[in-house]
């Protein structure tokens, strides 16, 4: 039986500095071998994406948490940093027709970047 990776993640959320790992992770990818399997979930915030952000949970082939990896920004310091956009969408789309092609279709999704230690 494999583990639920929000499980592992729960019982060590205050260390990782994780609120409501229900709403601030979501599941990005898996992968299953006869070792046992690995999770990467992806850090949300306010139901944005954090760029570059996650926690990987790994389990051994019986199922047990074995391993935890996580560069999590804290939720505390999303709360008090500025994710007001600095371009219009329509400014980006400018930039990326002048620097790739004039017909370049372009698709906007928000995400937060953080850089360097927050």
């Amino acid at each position: 039986m494999l583990m639920m990776p929000l499980d592992a993640v729960t019982v060590i959320r205050e260390e990782l500095g994780i609120r409501s790992p229900d709403s601030e992770l979501k599941l990005g990818g898996a992968a299953v071998d006869v070792h046992g399997a690995r999770y990467m979930l992806a850090q949300l915030h306010n139901g944005m994406p954090v760029y570059g952000r996650r926690v990987i949970v790994s389990a051994n082939a019986e199922g047990k948490g074995n391993f935890v990896m996580s560069d999590f920004v804290e939720s505390a310091v999303l709360d008090g940093a500025g994710l007001e956009a600095g371009i219009s969408q329509a400014q980006a789309e400018a930039v990326a027709k002048t620097n790739y092609s004039a017909d370049v279709e372009c698709d906007s999704v928000e995400v937060i970047y953080s850089f360097g230690e927050y």
